[in-house]
C-alpha cells in the first residue's frame, strides 16, 4: 500500500475542518450566532435612533453621557452608524464606574453589561 494516497486524504481532512475555522477568525462577525448579531443590530438601531433625537442635548440622559464620555455627536452623527457605535460603546465600557457604566449602556444601547 502507498502511503501517498492516505497522506493525501488525511491533508484533505484537515483541510475541511481548518479552512472554516480559520475564516471567522479572520472575520469574528462571521463566527456570532445569529441571535447575538440581532442583538447587535438592534442596539446599534437604537443608539442611531437616540443620537439623532437627543445626543446633542444636555439635558438629557444620552446628551449628558455623550459629553462625560467626551464624544463629539455631531462627529458620531457623521459616521457610519457601526463606526459611532463602536466608538461610543468601547468608551462606555472603559468608564470606570460601574454603576454609571451599566446606565450607559441602557441609555445608549439598550442593553444590559454583559449582552
Amino acid at each position: 500500500m502507498k502511503p501517498a494516497p492516505i497522506l493525501l486524504a488525511c491533508l484533505a481532512g484537515v483541510a475541511i475542518f481548518t479552512l472554516p475555522a480559520c475564516g471567522r477568525a479572520a472575520n469574528p462577525d462571521s463566527s456570532a450566532d445569529p441571535r447575538s448579531q440581532q442583538q447587535r443590530e438592534q442596539a446599534e438601531q437604537y443608539f442611531e435612533r437616540v443620537l439623532e433625537e437627543s445626543g446633542t442635548d444636555l439635558e438629557t440622559r444620552v446628551g449628558e453621557y455623550l459629553n462625560v464620555l467626551e464624544l463629539d455627536v455631531r462627529q458620531l452623527q457623521a459616521m457610519p452608524i457601526d463606526q459611532a457605535y463602536r466608538r461610543a460603546h468601547d468608551a462606555a465600557m472603559r468608564f470606570p464606574d460601574e454603576d454609571v457604566r451599566r446606565q450607559m449602556l441602557l441609555s445608549l444601547f439598550d442593553e444590559k453589561e454583559g449582552q
